[in-house]
């Protein structure tokens, strides 16, 4: 089974579709963030000038005081208030290596949104791989880091769905 995002009335969630294959996904996720734009929305994956997928604040404008202290309970362990912050520093201030920096904490955080998008984010960054070009063990560990984040939102997703269907165990 592979995994795609989906908009379920204006909140994003990821979804098992057993007809994607693995190489087929960022270009699905690029489909459904162009969308997204389209629709009056924006949205990043690739890492320019959009924001971040799978938004699911009202606001997404943040105070200063706001800013320290999401930074805070992110630093805490909470990845949606890193999540946040990506989106904020993507969308207003427009710092894409504040971006990434928090949407890496808000993935080693555990939050899934944040796990599919910097697993995409790695594979679509045109600079590092520029950067990595000619370098084998450089392309191979950027490589392996944006695996390493798609396969940790699959498994998070796996539990997720697990915890759904015996809500026991």
């Amino acid at each position: 089974m592979q995994y795609v995002a989906l908009n379920n009335g204006g909140r994003w969630r990821v979804s098992r579709y057993s007809q994607v294959n693995a190489q087929q996904l960022p270009a699905i996720v690029m489909l459904i963030c162009t969308l997204w734009l389209v629709s009056g929305s924006v949205c990043i994956v690739m890492g320019k000038d959009m924001s971040i997928a799978g938004s699911d604040t009202r606001d997404d404008y943040l105070t200063p005081q706001q800013i320290a202290t999401l930074e805070e309970k992110a630093l805490a362990g909470d990845g949606k208030a890193a999540f946040r912050l990506a989106n904020y520093w993507q969308n207003y201030e427009v710092n894409s290596k504040e971006a990434a920096y928090w949407l890496q904490i808000g993935a080693e955080n555990g939050h899934l949104i944040s796990q599919l998008n910097l697993s995409a984010y790695m594979q679509s960054i045109p600079s590092a791989f520029g950067v990595a070009k000619g370098d084998t063990k450089s392309l191979k560990r950027l490589g392996k880091r944006a695996k390493f984040w798609e396969n940790k939102a699959q498994g998070q997703e796996k539990k997720n769905t697990h915890k759904s269907i015996h809500p026991r165990q």
